[in-house]
């Protein structure tokens, strides 16, 4: 977040506008664009929903009519019309009221006759016949079974299976079924049963967690969550899966009290519809079973069974062939058969179920179709009218269903007429006689959602382009009437700040970019006025300017010790009576210029000039030795001054040290930053004494020298000055001249 905001600091103004412009544009039109995609979707669906009812409705009432008229030999003609009038946009089929599709093209699996001689015995006693390494397991006609095939049995068939594999094989091949059985359930449109598998799995005899996880192992997706396999194992897992073939890639996790394996769930094609395409793993299957029963070789066979029996009470029972066609494939699996009751055939032969019709393009049995018969019949009134949904064909796309009902009402009934109780029929029609047939048109929505993506990608592409362009202008717009005089702004701020106070700005808006160079110019106009009156106010007055607060510079002063220098021209007077006041000026200005110069090379403050005469104040340490060598550079300077003027111009210095108070004098509205004591007024009597050329130093100044013999100090005769009532011992600096 840090480097974000950093990375966020240093871009420019002009992008970070165009950025909050760019999301703002997005958001919004990316809301009207969603908004508008949803409404047109929805409508296209309802559009496409209309006429996949309108077909089926339209054949309806074409099969009724002809039923009707006593004409039942043409509706084959007919199905077999619309079958192939409707085949570039869907799939038709005419179910009658047992669920059976009549006129179907193929069917995916047949019916034959059990070639198992001891498959009818077991059916009827439940005595499991021993006979090598095949199983046998009975489907009893549960409570939940009944709800469809009635109470009059107590056997709804039989399973046979047989498998190739060992002790040490039978957790991996009981997992491997597990998972076809997982992914048969989803692939049927009953994912939200995966729970009740799961549970049913683990409530095989040995069998101590059935679980399915996400593909990253975070969470238990289905099954019971209460037990969960350690962590890093499923993260280990997950990262095997992610860089295998989930069908190639198994992990097997022994522990003393259970052993464990996980098998990853391949995503495949069909799953990707809801799953998307973007990773190859969907999610991982997890099969324990407790130590003792590791090595029980009828687990595999339990789990299949129980994996058949949930597709059946799913109502599945179209799925449920896709189940048992997923086992055969299962390696190590030699057999997987299942046998009915009898009953549905006339003399009661046992049939084998599932059996593989290389011929087949359709189902015989649909279960959408028998629950749809099952709900009209089980009402007093005449129940729903039709059934609608989603489902994805063998194809892989996705379908929009109608199923409509073809009602037995009382015109059909001349003919069709209710089964009475105890009528041989009653057994077999007496839940299905309100409805004679059903009409199933699948109407592929491929066209519908590519529309709806192509409306997708260009409204996408007509946002991208809207965003684009508007940023585009926008940037064009903002670089003329922000960027540029801001970087112009910016460029004057620079060069102001660098010391260029001839600068302004020329924006010449009336905005608020404008008012902000008016007030830059104002600013920059008032630094320049500082900045002049700078060369009229000492150093010291400056640094106790910068140093005051908000309330501004105080009067009053402090005492501290510090060192004067008083410089007067001498024959300056004589020197302007006979010269120009033009010249005069310009000399007077060069003479006291250079003295300023040296004076703040020696670490000096210019306190003020009086005249011709040159207040400076030296501090800190060597400061009467910065002040004597500062009154020679100056001796030495006016000697060549007077030759380029061709003047006799000389200058008396006067030097002091000691205490003296500095600080402000005057009034609140004008003051003055000097210094002013008797050690002052001594060093202006002493540049008063000293003759032109010559310098005077108090005695005091030259006790606080570090070492007084550095100069050639020679001692003069001790002289009266105004306000001292005894003489002034003082010194007089020699120099080479």
């Amino acid at each position: 977040m840090v480097r974000i905001r950093g990375l966020f600091s240093r871009t420019p103004l002009e992008y970070k506008i165009l950025l909050i412009l760019a999301v703002g544009l997005a958001l919004g039109f990316g809301s009207y664009v969603t908004y508008t995609i949803q409404a047109e979707s929805a409508a296209l669906l309802q559009q496409h929903r209309i006429q996949s009812r309108l077909f089926a409705e339209s054949l309806k009432s074409g099969i009724r009519n002809m039923m009707m008229s006593g004409r039942p030999s043409y509706v084959r003609s007919l199905v077999e019309e619309a079958r192939e009038e409707f085949k570039e946009v869907g799939k038709v089929r005419l179910f009658n009221n047992e669920s059976k599709e009549i006129f179907a093209a193929t069917d995916r699996f047949m019916f034959r006759v059990a070639e198992d001689s001891l498959i009818p015995p077991f059916i009827i006693t439940g005595e499991k016949p021993r006979e090598g390494s095949r199983q046998y397991v009975l489907l009893k006609n549960e409570k939940a079974c009944q709800e469809c095939h009635g109470t009059d049995h107590t056997v709804r068939g039989a399973l046979r299976m047989e498998f190739s594999h060992d002790a040490e094989q039978s957790i991996e091949l009981a997992a491997q079924i597990a998972a076809e059985a997982f992914k048969s359930l989803m692939l049927s449109g009953k994912g939200e049963e995966a729970d009740w598998l799961m549970s049913t799995i683990q409530s095989v005899d040995g069998v101590t967690r059935a679980q399915v996880y996400d593909r990253d192992g975070y969470y238990v997706a289905f099954g019971d969550d209460t037990h969960e396999v350690p962590e890093p194992i499923l993260e280990e897992a997950a990262a095997t899966f992610a860089k295998r073939v989930p069908n190639e890639s198994a992990l097997f996790y022994p522990r003393e009290d259970e052993r464990t394996f996980i098998f990853g769930l391949e995503n495949e094609e069909k799953c990707q519809i809801c799953h998307g395409a973007d990773h190859s793993v969907r999610g991982m299957l997890v099969l324990s079973v407790d130590s003792d029963a590791a090595r029980h070789e009828d687990i595999p066979h339990e789990v299949a069974a129980a994996g058949f029996k949930n597709m059946m009470l799913k109502q599945r029972a179209m799925y449920a062939g896709d189940y048992v066609d997923r086992v055969r494939r299962v390696p190590l699996v030699e057999r997987f058969e299942v046998f009915d009751n009898g009953r549905n055939h006339p003399e009661g032969i046992v049939r084998e179920l599932y059996v593989p019709d290389p011929h087949f393009t359709q189902a015989v049995f649909d279960d959408s179709v028998e629950q749809l018969i099952l709900e009209v019949n089980r009402q007093d009134r005449d129940g729903p009218r039709r059934m609608e949904y989603r489902e994805v064909l063998d194809d892989g796309e996705i379908y929009l269903t109608q199923i409509i009902p073809l009602i037995n009402d009382e015109k059909c009934q001349a003919c069709h007429k209710p089964p009475e109780p105890g009528d041989p029929k009653y057994e077999r029609y007496g839940s299905r006689w309100k409805i004679r047939s059903a009409v199933k048109v699948s109407t592929s929505m491929a066209p519908i959602l590519g529309e709806i993506r192509r409306n997708i990608y260009s409204s996408v592409g007509v946002g991208v382009f809207t965003v684009f362009a508007v940023g585009v202008i926008l940037r064009i717009f903002m670089k003329i009437v922000v960027v540029q005089p801001l970087r112009a702004i910016g460029n004057t701020v620079r060069q102001v700040g660098q010391g260029n106070l001839a600068m302004t700005t020329a924006v010449a808006s009336n905005d608020e970019i404008g008012i902000l160079s008016q007030q830059i110019n104002r600013m920059i106009q008032g630094l320049r006025e500082r900045l002049h009156l700078t060369k009229f106010v000492s150093e010291g007055t400056m640094e106790a300017v910068q140093k005051a607060d908000l309330s501004g510079v105080s009067l009053g002063g402090e005492r501290r010790n510090a060192t004067v220098l008083f410089s007067d021209i001498r024959g300056f007077t004589a020197y302007s009576e006979g010269v120009e006041p033009e010249t005069v000026i310009e000399m007077l200005n060069t003479f006291l210029n250079e003295q300023a110069q040296i004076v703040k090379q020696y670490n000096g403050d210019i306190d003020k000039f009086v005249g011709d005469e040159l207040m400076a104040v030296f501090q800190g340490e060597g400061m009467v030795e910065d002040a004597i060598n500062c009154s020679i550079a100056l001796q030495w300077k006016v000697a060549l001054l007077n030759r380029d003027y061709n003047a006799p111009i000389g200058v008396g210095i006067g030097i002091n040290a000691g205490p003296m108070v500095m600080g402000a004098m005057g009034s609140s509205d004008r003051m003055d930053y000097t210094v002013l004591g008797d050690n002052v007024n001594l060093g202006a009597r002493l540049c008063s004494a000293a003759e032109s050329g010559r310098i005077i130093v108090s005695k005091g100044a030259v006790e606080m020298l570090d070492i007084p013999n550095q100069f050639d100090l020679v001692k003069r005769k001790s002289i009266s000055v105004k306000g001292k009532e005894n003489p002034i011992e003082v010194y007089e600096v020699r120099y080479e001249t």
